[in-house]
Formats: structure tokens, sequence, C-alpha cells
């Protein structure tokens, strides 16, 4: 008897603890999908370049509608074994107004050389909504350099 009321105590604790840590648990940052058109980051797949010094000029369009309050754009380039990336943290990039707006990412390898050839280009747009919390927006594109 002592032994059944043990064994259905620890139960009991399990599936409490269980409970708490699924209430408790950080909710995801939202994704690109509930973001919908008010957040928006695309490559413009057919300008991306290489430049003669190995970097690869990547040119972005964004747009952000108020109230939403940019705040990091990430860019990375990846050729094989080759890797870059720039992470640009409280820019003004996009303002948050409404409209499309461009510009281009320089992105440097962070060892060798990016060559002619394919690669892979990625972009982030993260935001903050004052209800909603942050938001993140994605785009990928595979490129010829």
């Amino acid at each position: 008897m002592t032994r059944r009321v043990t064994v259905s105590f620890l139960v009991a604790a399990l599936i409490v603890v269980w409970a708490t840590s699924a209430i408790a648990a950080p909710q995801p940052v939202a994704a690109a999908t509930s973001a919908g058109n008010r957040l928006v980051v695309t490559i413009s797949k057919g300008q991306v370049q290489r430049a003669a010094n190995g970097t690869v000029l990547v040119p972005l369009r964004a747009r952000c509608q108020p109230p939403l309050g940019a705040f990091e754009l990430n860019v990375s380039v990846l050729q094989d074994a080759v890797f870059g990336s720039v992470f640009l943290l409280g820019t003004n990039f996009p303002p948050c107004d409404g409209r499309w707006h461009g510009t281009t990412v320089t992105v440097a390898p962070e060892a060798g050389s990016f060559v002619a050839g394919r690669a892979t280009v990625d972009a982030s747009l993260s935001a903050f909504h004052p209800t909603e919390g942050d938001l993140i927006v994605f785009d990928t594109a595979t490129v010829r350099l």
C-alpha cells in the first residue's frame, strides 16, 4: 500500500513538473507567416555579385509597417566551405514607414575567398512589435557569383 502511494505521488509530481514547464516555456519568435506583409525582406537574386576582392554584394529590398521597429538585419553567404555573414544591429534599415526600401550589404568571407560559381544567400530581418514581441522574416536564394 505504501509503495502504491509513493509511486502515485511520484507520477503526480512528474505530471505537475511537466505541465508547469510546458506553461512556463518561452514563446517562440513569431514566424514569418504571422508577420504577414507587415515585415518583408527579399534578396534581389539576379543582382547578387562577386566583387574583385572576393566579397559578395547582396542587394536587398525590405518593408516594415508601423508600429514595428526593425532592429536587426542578418545576411550570410555560403559557398562550399567558404562562409561569411554580416549582422547589422540597431540600424534604421528599413525605416518602418510601410514603403519598400533597398540597400546593398557587402559580405566578406571569414576565411578564404568567394569564387565564381553557385552560392546560397540567406537574409533575415527582425523587428519589435509593442504587443506581439519580436517578429522575424527570412529569405534565401541560390545564386551564381
